[in-house]
């Protein structure tokens, strides 16, 4: 399976949730990710993301490399690192259960190369597919899957389109929102564990239709977690044109 998001930071989040449900081991890796992790972030070394890397093929590869010299039944062994990066790249893709990377790296010459060898991806995920334009998503379809997922919502961010031009000749609709305006059948999540009821309201009134419906977790006291305790409202209005004008008098 080959899970893929817009995003470096999108990715890292689907791998930080992957590792904790598919354990892996050094002779047979569940996840792989191809890239580098926090690829397009200002915090690459986040303390808290460093654990990770280890789960990045390049990593995973460089590792195998080591032990191989290091093994002295390997020592009168002639071929170069290369001829090994691809060797060990080869293997480790076929025993990964699930590949995660961005749209762009989904076709880059480690997946061609892995597909050149007769291999198959049958499923291909997108995550936040509403967030990439429509060719950024066909990008995966390079792996020939015989099911592709797309995962997102049309009624939050779209993709950011520089161009307006472009813009205007609707270079910014998104496959998934492509496919919902053609009446294309969808699978729609109505269980939300994100906000509090309060916040979750509004946008359940005026943009989902009533459709949401709050999870256990969110009216649970101690969803509020930091605010438990104290009088601090979900939301507030604060009328800021006041303040300024009181601190500009003082």
């Amino acid at each position: 399976m080959l899970i893929t998001a817009p995003s470096n930071a999108a990715v890292d989040t689907l791998l930080e949730k992957l590792v904790l449900v598919l354990p892996s081991s050094y002779d047979r890796p569940t996840v792989i990710r191809l890239g580098r992790v926090g690829g397009d972030t200002h915090d690459k070394e986040r303390a808290d993301r460093q654990y990770l890397q280890a789960y990045e093929l390049d990593s995973m590869v460089e590792r195998r490399i080591e032990a191989f010299r290091r093994d002295r039944a390997n020592r009168g062994n002639t071929e170069s690192d290369g001829y090994l990066r691809k060797q060990f790249e080869q293997e480790l893709l076929m025993k990964a259960r699930v590949i995660v990377s961005t749209l762009v790296t989904s076709a880059n010459t480690q997946v061609t190369s892995f597909l050149n060898q007769g291999t198959q991806v049958p499923v291909v995920i997108v995550d936040e597919a509403t967030q990439c334009t429509e060719p950024q998503c066909l990008i995966p379809l390079c792996v020939k899957p015989s099911l592709m997922v797309l995962v997102g919502d049309s009624h939050q961010l779209a993709a950011t389109i520089q161009n307006p031009a472009v813009d205007r000749m609707g270079y910014g609709v998104s496959l998934f929102e492509r496919l919902e305006r053609s009446g294309f059948p969808k699978l729609s999540l109505h269980g939300q564990y994100r906000m509090s009821p309060a916040i979750c309201a509004w946008p359940n009134d005026c943009v989902y239709g009533s459709m949401l419906i709050n999870s256990k977790r969110v009216c649970l006291p101690c969803f509020r977690s930091v605010f438990a305790q104290s009088a601090v409202p979900p939301y507030a209005f604060v009328n800021v044109e006041v303040r300024l004008r009181v601190l500009a008098e003082a």
